[in-house]
């Protein structure tokens, strides 16, 4: 049973997630292991997940695997139906700004899980326990509209998907974002995840992905009014055990930090501000 579970929660993952990588594993510092290389993300991952759930095809499949999911059990199947009817009437309820932060936050969310399965699944190589808790893990997931439903870690990677297709859905019908697309100078405050440097900035619809060099900085959605980016980063996995007990995992081991800006006008700088950790703010000035 625990086979036949396994394989269709995965097929919701794999719909979801369906262009990312198992990370490699470092050596272990401590208790806090690297649980992936910092660059897992490439630039384009995340315009390409956000491209990937307006495919009809991909909807379609991801839907069906949910509906094999629901029949595994009342309990799980109940939980489906309410994050579903929560994100329908969530983004019927919220404004362009709010959805523009959780299609920001649900791709973040994804990418974590992501992270999270390959982590485990890597360790469970050399420890069972841990392929027993990639089976059994819960997660408390808030779609919009602030329902919150509790899944299986990896249907969360789903429920994250179905919140991105539905709030894009709304948020391409209203008037075309602001278009963000040039070259910009990083100047950040504080402890911050972000670099200073130039950063191109490159937009589908309204998704944005900031790139420095060959690396994926940050990555997230604008709105009518407001804009909202995730610091792509290096992600850790703290572990403790006790005596004689399976291990407990957290990945990633602390929240990723989503930052927040008013639109300003044109060619004026955009002032971010952390609204998770609160311990960075930066700044992107116009260069082209």
């Amino acid at each position: 049973m625990i086979g036949s579970s396994t394989k269709n929660i995965s097929a919701a993952v794999f719909a979801a997630a369906v262009l990312f990588l198992g990370p490699a594993i470092a050596m272990a510092q401590s208790d806090r292991f690297p649980a992936g290389p910092p660059n897992m993300f490439k630039p384009g991952s995340a315009i390409t997940f956000y491209k990937n759930t307006s495919e009809p095809a991909r909807i379609e499949g991801l839907n069906t695997a949910l509906n094999t999911s629901s029949t595994q059990s009342q309990e799980l199947a109940s939980a489906i139906t309410q994050a579903r009817s929560g994100i329908a009437d969530g983004v019927a309820a919220s404004d362009i700004d709010a959805l523009a932060r959780d299609v920001a936050a649900s791709i973040e969310g994804t990418f974590s899980i992501v992270v999270q399965t390959g982590f485990v699944r890597a360790m469970s190589q050399t420890n069972p326990a841990f392929a027993r808790m990639l089976q059994t893990a819960q997660m408390e997931i808030t779609v919009p509209g602030d329902t919150s439903v509790e899944v299986p870690v990896l249907i969360g990677a789903a429920i994250h998907a179905l919140t991105v297709i539905s709030a894009s859905e709304r948020i391409r019908n209203e008037a075309p974002a602001r278009d963000m697309t040039g070259t910009y100078t990083l100047t950040s405050q504080g402890e911050c995840a972000v670099r200073d440097g130039d950063i191109s900035i490159t937009q589908r619809d309204f998704v944005i992905e900031g790139v420095t060099g060959e690396r994926l900085s940050v990555y997230g959605a604008i709105g009518t009014g407001r804009i909202y980016l995730v610091a792509n980063e290096q992600r850790y996995a703290a572990i403790t055990q006790a005596s004689g007990a399976d291990p407990v995992i957290e990945v990633p081991d602390r929240p990723s930090d989503l930052f927040e800006a008013v639109i300003p006008a044109t060619r004026d700088p955009f002032s971010f501000k952390s609204i998770t950790r609160g311990t960075c703010s930066f700044t992107l000035n116009p260069v082209s």
